[in-house]
């Protein structure tokens, strides 16, 4: 069975043992298409720039994505398929990163100097009750947020560190997002 190469170097056959199509030849083909269903979704709450980037995102998800492609479903629609989960994720990680930075501006908001030793003592309260809401999390659901929100890691990634699946990982982030939430509010934030 031959293996098809994503742009990662990494290879897998596909479900039917046929060969997924190469994801050169699926941007070269689909790229007007993604950038016009990413502008359409998006709208006007993303910057032309920011969509440039998400296109970018949805190239990477499909690289990871293509093995999976069983051949059941016309390409195209596959292809609709990643760009629109992508499209929708990235816009909730930037509702919850606006979200996050609003409740707590004071400790992200600062200028350009150095901070007054008042901007210090705000910083510092500010992560002290972001660490007494954490540590309200069951052990599990907080290591799944802080690899996630905190390192940046994708869900692959935290998955991978844990020795979880990425589906268990994902449930555990809400599970925690929604804890959290309800600790901050507990705590007065």
């Amino acid at each position: 069975m031959k293996l098809s190469e994503g742009l990662f170097g990494w290879a897998r056959p596909s479900a039917r043992g046929r060969e997924p199509p190469r994801v050169e030849v699926v941007v070269r083909e689909h790229a007007d298409d993604v950038k016009r269903i990413v502008g359409h979704i998006v709208g006007t709450r993303c910057a032309p720039d920011e969509i440039d980037d998400v296109v970018q995102e949805v190239f990477i998800a499909l690289d990871r994505a293509l093995p999976r492609y069983r051949h059941d479903s016309r390409l195209t629609t596959f292809v609709y398929g990643v760009c629109v989960k992508t499209v929708l994720a990235h816009l909730r990680r930037r509702d919850r990163y606006t979200r996050m930075k609003e409740r707590f501006s004071k400790a992200f908001v600062g200028p350009p100097d150095p901070p007054t030793p008042g901007e210090v003592v705000e910083r510092r309260q500010a992560a002290e009750i972001l660490q007494r809401a954490l540590e309200r999390l069951h052990p599990k659901h907080r290591t799944v947020w802080v690899l996630y929100e905190i390192e940046d890691m994708s869900a692959s990634e935290v998955a991978e560190v844990i020795g979880s699946t990425e589906a268990a990982v994902r449930s555990n982030l809400r599970r925690a997002r929604r804890d959290l939430d309800l600790a901050l509010e507990e705590l007065g934030v």
